[in-house]
Order: C-alpha cells, then sequence, then structure tokens
C-alpha cells in the first residue's frame, strides 16, 4: 500500500458555489509545525460533495516553502473564486514552530476552480498601519460576501516572534 508523504493536512477551507460544486483546500504538511514546508492542496466536486477530484496542488512548497492559512472568497456576482493564501518566513534563531513574517497572495478561478490564475502580492495592504507587522495570515476557512457585493476576509497580524517579548508583537485584526 501507498504511503502519505504528508506528515499531516491542517488548516482546512470550504466553499459551496451556486451549481453545487464544492471546493476543499488544505495545507499539506511535511512535517508537523506551522512554519515548516506546507503545498496548499485542493479537491473539486461537481455533484454537491457525492464524488471528488484526486488531489491537485495548487502551489507547492518545491523549496521548503511554508505556504500557509488557505482562505475562499467567493464573488457570487461574477462567480469568481478567490484563494488567499501566505508565504511564511522564520527567522534564523527562531526556534519556536511559528513563523515569524509573511507575504499574503491571491488566485482566482472564474471556472468554479477547474484553473487557478497567477498569485498577486497583497502584503503592501497593511503597510499604513503602525503596528510593525510582519505577520499576515488571512482567514483561515473563508470570507464572506454582503448583500451589497463587497467582499470580506479577516486577516491577523502581529510582529516578528524572534526576540520579540509577546507583550510587544501587536497582535491584531484587519
Amino acid at each position: 500500500s501507498a504511503v502519505d508523504p504528508l506528515a499531516s493536512y491542517h488548516v482546512h477551507a470550504l466553499t459551496a458555489l451556486p451549481d453545487d460544486t464544492v471546493l476543499a483546500v488544505t495545507e499539506g504538511r511535511y512535517e508537523n509545525c506551522d512554519a515548516g514546508p506546507h503545498d496548499i492542496l485542493l479537491r473539486r466536486s461537481t455533484d454537491g460533495g457525492a464524488t471528488w477530484t484526486p488531489t491537485q496542488t495548487l502551489v507547492a512548497a518545491t523549496n521548503g516553502e511554508c505556504w500557509a492559512n488557505p482562505t475562499f472568497v467567493v464573488d457570487r456576482t461574477t462567480g469568481t473564486v478567490f484563494l488567499f493564501y501566505n508565504w511564511c518566513v522564520r527567522l534564523p534563531g527562531n526556534t519556536t514552530c511559528s513563523a515569524d513574517s509573511s507575504t499574503m497572495y491571491v488566485i482566482s478561478s472564474t471556472d468554479r476552480g477547474a484553473t487557478w490564475g497567477q498569485p498577486t502580492e497583497l502584503t503592501a495592504l497593511f503597510a499604513h498601519f503602525p503596528y510593525n507587522w510582519a505577520m499576515h495570515g488571512p482567514g483561515p476557512g473563508h470570507g464572506i460576501q454582503l448583500d451589497s457585493g463587497r467582499l470580506l476576509l479577516t486577516v491577523s497580524h502581529r510582529t516578528i516572534i524572534n526576540g520579540v517579548p509577546t507583550s510587544e508583537r501587536n497582535y491584531g485584526v484587519s
């Protein structure tokens, strides 16, 4: 029998589209560590979850990257599915299993998750905050669309861990 090369699957996101398509993503972790190497993996169902496609790697940890916090937001007006995630980095000297900083990205699909566009980096959205945030974690899970059409997504933030006392990490949410 085959042995799964991944240590675990953690931080899941799920969205159901109006046409019975269901998208499920998760972090495929190569080690049991929040800041360890992770792929972002997708499975897709077009029949309300009765059957599923094989696992597809959307974002690969080809060089040991830590891709994390997959989070969906669906624009029900246009049908576009957005998948937000971050690339986490642990600084040298950080002996914890938590990353110090991250870069946030989004990819999108206009065909119900069958194909995905190129990533767009979003970290600059948070540069105007005065808290010295270095970590930006979308969701996890999913955002929402208001009746007005506006899309909302929560993002948690903090400063680096390495050498910074917990009381000075400026935890916050935007």
